[in-house]
């Protein structure tokens, strides 16, 4: 069934509401717009389903090994007063003033997106911006240093590293 659904130009897909699964389908050139933007799993839909209208984010996506698209998406049904786990974008802002960057040095990112609580629907972001402006060659970025808006918090608890800034430049060595 699977096989033919992609034949057909959707994307099979389950969507968990509790212990509940519904299996669906979805039209794979709208999906694949989302999911390639990179805002997929950061998005609230509102689809019918049973003939009620319910609010779905996306939890994981399954690619082909090969090429690289979806073949399968898992949902979790939302509560719009209930809080939500979302993976946001991670981008990085002052690229273009950073001096370690002009100095030689390279943006080397560990995560591309992380997880986040958000408090409710409503709370809910697509991207966390990280200024790199300031760091330094060799300087680290942690989660800790990160400064979300009210309402919402990391889920991983522990500091992890998002990026660093590799290369030479440095501090200099001084010659006696």
């Amino acid at each position: 069934e699977s096989r033919r659904l992609r034949n057909s130009g959707f994307v099979p897909a389950t969507i968990r509401n509790g212990n509940d699964i519904s299996y669906i389908s979805i039209d794979q050139k709208d999906f694949e717009k989302k999911y390639f933007a990179g805002s997929v799993f950061s998005s609230p839909i509102t689809i019918e389903l049973e003939g009620k209208k319910v609010e779905i984010i996306t939890k994981d996506v399954e690619i082909h090994p090969v090429s690289d698209r979806p073949i399968h998406a898992d949902f979790v049904q939302i509560n719009k007063d209930q809080p939500v786990i979302v993976k946001a974008k991670v981008n990085f802002t002052g690229q273009d003033k950073s001096t370690a960057l002009k100095r030689g040095g390279f943006l080397h990112t560990n995560v591309r997106m992380i997880e986040i609580i958000c408090k409710n629907v409503d709370s809910i972001i697509q991207n966390i911006d990280i200024n790199i402006e300031k760091v330094p060659v060799g300087g680290k970025i942690r989660s800790d240093i990160i400064q979300l808006p009210e309402n919402i918090s990391l889920r991983k608890k522990n500091k992890f590293l998002i990026a660093s800034i590799l290369g030479r430049g440095g501090a200099k060595a001084s010659q006696s």
